[in-house]
């Protein structure tokens, strides 16, 4: 097992429901010692289980990430274009593909998300007329990496350019921003427009400025709601549950950068190129 792999393994653990599960299953094991306290921990266990499978705790999670973004319209675009140091390409970061294949031998296609995001990419492709750097390694069992299948949705589909692919597998955004910048360096480009989720924009955008770029967020897919007494929130579903999960996965992400080795460093010009 590899650090990437480590680092997978190590996340499906501690984000729900895998990690309210195993604090739910350990205090049904402590209990048979302590009883009151074991059954206290696995109801707690639970109940923090049902929470995170609401979108009452979702869309909270969602309002926090997202707040302070706007949609880049023409106007902005404008503006950016018109100031110092204008962007010269639409950055992209895959967020998963799969291999099919039981109908279709070696069938390679995006997940939801990283769809999304090249849905989003290929808008703000066209409304800058900039080209796309795409982001997205070839994991395993895969015969293509999902930068390549990202560019092929993009050119084929939306007939945008796709002038560069980051098919390295990284370690953390904090990579991917390094890698993207070095990737563009090489033509002279060190501004750019980033097409990413908005509850994603906060954590891509500050790796890929440690990086040592200047950047225009282009956020899509706002996914929080308003706050409702709708009673239907507080109701457990598998879609509330992956709805937290994303949250999860970006606050614990953004998290992870005030660790020690992992923060997120800014690169000077000579380390970038």
């Amino acid at each position: 097992m590899d650090l990437i792999e480590l680092k997978t393994v190590i996340k499906s653990l501690l984000l729900p429901p895998a990690g309210l599960l195993l604090i739910a299953v350990a205090a049904v094991l402590l209990s048979a010692r302590l009883p009151r306290s074991g059954r206290a921990i696995a109801i707690a266990a639970l109940l923090a289980c049902w929470l995170a499978s609401t979108f009452a705790v979702a869309d909270a999670g969602f309002r926090h990430l997202e707040a302070g973004l706007r949609p880049l319209d023409a106007a902005g675009w404008e503006a950016a274009r018109s100031g110092p140091r204008p962007p010269k390409a639409v950055v992209v970061i895959g967020a998963g593909a799969r291999r099919d294949g039981v109908l279709e031998p070696f069938a390679e296609r995006l997940l939801t998300r990283s769809l999304e995001r090249a849905v989003g990419a290929a808008r703000t492709a066209r409304l800058t007329g900039l080209p796309v750097l795409a982001h997205g390694g070839l994991t395993q069992g895969m015969q293509s990496s999902e930068a390549a299948i990202i560019g092929r949705v993009l050119s084929e589909d939306f007939g945008v350019e796709v002038r560069w692919l980051d098919e390295r597998v990284p370690v953390g955004h904090g990579e991917i921003g390094r890698n993207a910048a070095a990737l563009l360096a090489r033509d002279g480009i060190d501004s750019v427009v980033l097409s990413t989720h908005a509850y994603n924009m906060g954590r891509a955008r500050a790796a890929l400025e440690a990086a040592g770029l200047r950047v225009v967020p282009a956020p899509h897919t706002f996914r929080a709601a308003e706050p409702t007494r709708s009673w239907r929130k507080w109701m457990a579903s598998a879609d509330g549950l992956e709805a937290t999960f994303v949250v999860a996965y970006e606050l614990f992400g953004g998290w992870s950068y005030r660790l020690p080795g992992r923060a997120l460093v800014p690169s000077s010009p000579s380390t970038v190129r």
